[in-house]
């Protein structure tokens, strides 16, 4: 007994994990940055690739630092709807689940990453 309640329990919040984080393209994430004032973005490339040219008002916590739940912990808030960008898309579909996991109830992922923002013809800030 204690094992399927322990299975259910786990697959439940899997499955609220899963909706928390989602997809979202490049006319999707345009909509959303002028829609929300409160939406957060988050850029978590390297400090390089951020001065190289970022989103407007994106805050930059690079994934794969050892500190990267700290700092985004420290530099985001948790009720407050967040993009979440690198190059391609890989590095932020790790890092939306890891806010997911640290309790941020809505995280969208790029899709894409600034590539397709950028062959969008989407604007940066350098």
């Amino acid at each position: 007994m204690k094992t399927i309640l322990s299975f259910l329990m786990v697959l439940m919040v899997s499955c609220i994990q899963v909706q928390a984080q989602q997809t979202t393209s490049v006319n999707q994430a345009t909509k959303l940055i002028a829609d929300q004032s409160e939406l957060q973005i988050l850029d978590v490339r390297s400090s390089g690739e951020y001065g190289a040219g970022h989103l407007a008002e994106a805050i930059l916590v690079t994934w794969g630092q050892k500190d990267f739940e700290k700092q985004a912990l420290a530099k985001l808030t948790r009720d407050k709807p967040v993009l979440v960008y690198c190059r391609s898309g890989r590095r932020s579909t790790a890092a939306s689940e890891a806010l997911v996991k640290l309790g941020f109830g809505k995280v969208q992922n790029l899709e894409g990453g600034i590539i397709a923002w950028q062959k969008a013809g989407k604007p940066l800030v350098k």
